[in-house]
């Protein structure tokens, strides 16, 4: 950042430091938001995480034990804040990212094509579990008293909106939805 545009910030008459980017809360943010140095982060961590995935295979373990530990240990990696930087990711970018579950699960499954080891798995495409996640982000639960507060997320089956609210029918559409708001279908009773 060129900082003679600006002047210095001050917190107790000392200087605070411009930087270009900087971690918080192990999200990597860059001034101009560009999320390749967060993705590059990530995906590097994820990688490091392989040598388990490996010992496993090697040892004869079952596809659905390896599965379960690379849904432990990588996946949560790769998809940790999504909510955050997903809707700023480019298309490269996002492949990089699925490029890890593509090489995690040619370990786990190397006779199956991609497409094949995600249905044998059952696993979903981290790009459409990343939208699912932003569209979506909270599911309520009735939790007694005040749950009848929030409408949350999409209903069982049909995609009808799910109302946890005291008498409302699973059908009913809710008062008020915005396609705009940031997070859709999130309206309060």
């Amino acid at each position: 950042l060129p900082t003679n545009n600006y002047e210095p910030l001050l917190a107790d008459s000392v200087s605070i430091e411009r930087v270009t980017d900087f971690k918080i809360l192990g999200v990597i943010i860059s001034a101009d938001l560009p999320w390749s140095k967060h993705v590059r982060y990530i995906v590097s961590k994820a990688s490091k995480r392989f040598f388990a995935i490996c010992q496993l295979v090697r040892c004869g373990f079952a596809s659905d034990d390896i599965l379960k530990v690379y849904c432990t240990l990588v996946r949560p990696v790769l998809e940790y804040a999504s909510q955050v930087w997903h809707c700023g990711l480019t298309r490269s970018l996002s492949d990089e990212i699925e490029h890890v579950q593509m090489r995690c699960l040619r370990i786990i499954y190397p006779q199956l094509s991609y497409s094949d080891a995600l249905s044998v798995s059952g696993l979903q495409l981290l790009s459409v579990r990343r939208v699912k996640k932003v569209k979506y982000p909270y599911s309520l639960r009735s939790i007694g008293r005040g749950a009848h507060l929030l409408f949350v997320g999409p209903g069982p089956a049909g995609g009808k909106p799910q109302s946890p609210g005291h008498g409302a029918s699973a059908s009913q559409d809710p008062p008020f939805t915005s396609q705009l708001s940031p997070v859709p279908n999130y309206t309060a009773w």
